[in-house]
């Protein structure tokens, strides 16, 4: 997949929005801490909840300059994740079980997984970076706050797990 870099998601993560997302992955710049703290949070998500059979997996970012009080609106780093092309586990079709971001410098870098196409039966899931970095914030861009936010009744993702998990099973 070609980065081009973030480009803005249409809607937030809020109750409202159409973006289901799970599998986050959160990273720190070292040197920042508390309410100063430059956050970096990648995830994986159906940029369309509720799809029924056209859904399609997508990676985003979001970032907070100031410990989390605050986020930017999500960006696509990855997106057109067809589920067919991913392994199939226990717990259902899994791109991956791990994201993050790291920060070399002072711009973060994601590092997550995306799907093609398997190739003559053999996948093709290879873990991406992003090579130039993401921004934490630009000055002109808005920051969006959860601080009011309520929980929603029922609420749940959309991904189902054919068999429940423990931990304790060997």
């Amino acid at each position: 997949m070609a980065r081009l870099g973030p480009r803005p998601l249409a809607s937030r993560l809020t109750p409202s929005s159409t973006l289901d997302h799970f599998t986050p992955g959160l990273g720190i710049e070292p040197g920042t801490w508390g309410s100063s703290a430059h956050l970096a949070l990648t995830f994986d998500g159906f940029l369309q909840a509720n799809c029924s059979t056209k859904c399609n997996l997508g990676v985003g970012y979001i970032s907070s300059p100031n410990g989390g009080a605050s986020w930017t609106a999500p960006k696509i780093l990855a997106k057109g994740i067809n589920p067919n092309w991913l392994a199939s586990t226990s717990s259902g079709q899994m791109l991956g079980d791990y994201n993050g971001a790291a920060y070399p410098g002072t711009k973060a870098h994601a590092v997550f997984a995306t799907a093609k196409a398997p190739v003559g039966g053999t996948f093709n899931e290879p873990m991406d970076t992003n090579a130039a970095g993401l921004p934490l914030d630009s000055s002109d861009e808005p920051l969006f706050s959860s601080a009011s936010d309520k929980r929603l009744p029922n609420a749940h993702s959309q991904v189902h797990r054919t068999k429940p998990h423990r931990d304790d099973e060997r």
